[in-house]
């Protein structure tokens, strides 16, 4: 009932208003980690958008954005046949550096050597559960499955690690360089 109190509300409102902070929209690779860190599947992620855009807020873009990003996240020289699938190693190795500075990107590299530092392995696994896959040969079989992987470790110039990987043994870096259906051997 004083003379102030509608400007101090209107201070009050404008100085609240001022401090909220709109939403961020996700990027499609943000997205994406989502997506891959929550195990959402397309339908779920379509309804968390859809429930967002009820609510006026654009928060997450659409699935087709996202697929998009997915396919960037693949390496070329992918060969794949009946009993395999493989990708060149230094096509993998070149795709995961350009990947890992895109997630570092503020910084200039272009005057500095960069060296990315990986751990590889293999396993097999037997006795799988066989599917009715029809093979060529006989001796083929989808019950057993052999895998050679690597993981990236650090990503360092002269200067400083730009990188380094907090999770080594987590499957989550693991980089798939070839999977076959046969067993493991000492070859």
């Amino acid at each position: 009932r004083t003379p102030t109190r509608a400007a101090k509300i209107l201070s009050a409102y404008k100085e609240h208003s001022g401090s909220c902070k709109s939403a961020l929209k996700y990027s499609a690779d943000d997205a994406l980690a989502l997506i891959m860190d929550a195990k959402l599947s397309e339908s779920h992620y379509t309804l968390l958008r859809v429930q967002a855009k009820q609510r006026n807020v654009d928060l997450y873009p659409t699935y087709n954005e996202v697929r998009e990003a997915k396919l960037n996240c693949y390496p070329g020289d992918i060969t794949v046949t009946e009993i395999s699938a493989r990708v060149n190693l230094q096509s993998l190795l070149d795709h995961t550096a350009r990947r890992i500075i895109q997630t570092i990107s503020p910084f200039s590299f272009e005057t500095e050597t960069l060296v990315l530092f990986s751990k590889w392995g293999c396993d097999g696994s037997t006795g799988q559960q066989q599917y009715k896959q029809l093979f060529t040969g006989e001796q083929h079989s989808d019950s057993d499955i052999f895998l050679t992987s690597c993981v990236p470790l650090l990503l360092y110039g002269i200067r400083r690690v730009y990188w380094g990987n907090s999770r080594p043994s987590a499957t989550k870096y693991c980089r798939s360089i070839s999977i076959k259906m046969q067993k493991e051997s000492t070859d």
